[in-house]
């Protein structure tokens, strides 16, 4: 059984974020048929990377508008562009659902994908997500 830890999304980036995506999708434990073959859809190569049994590619919704672009389209309801002061750093927010729904959710980051890749975890996962050990080296 592989060693997992809690982490919020708002501490999520790169592999562990793109992993708790996919758990946030239910692609990462499920299964898929490669010829008579099963295997998980979403699985860790050899080199830590994420990769789609489907598609036969790198899974990287965090970075690729490709991935994370229909998961925006489906559940993110606000992607707002902030500043902080007039020359401070520009970061993103996300917001998913309306306050008065479950599954509201609001989370940033540098760009626009990882606020969104976070907002929707969290939408999905709530306030913790459990990452495999070997991401988070």
């Amino acid at each position: 059984l592989a060693v997992t830890w809690g982490v919020p999304p708002e501490g999520l980036i790169d592999k562990p974020l793109d992993c708790a995506v996919a758990k946030a999708e239910d692609i990462f434990d499920a299964r898929f048929r490669v010829g008579s073959a099963v295997t998980n859809v979403v699985v860790i190569d050899p080199a830590g990377f994420l990769f789609d049994m489907r598609s036969g590619h790198l899974y990287k919704p965090s970075t690729s508008w490709s991935q994370g672009g229909p998961i925006i389209d489906d559940c993110i309801v606000e992607l707002v562009r902030c500043q902080s002061g007039s020359k401070g750093p520009i970061y993103w927010e996300a917001r998913a659902g309306f306050e008065d729904e479950p599954g509201h959710a609001i989370q940033y980051g540098s760009t626009r994908l990882i606020a969104a890749m976070r907002c929707f975890v969290a939408s999905k996962l709530g306030d913790e997500v459990d990452v495999p050990e070997e991401l988070l080296s």
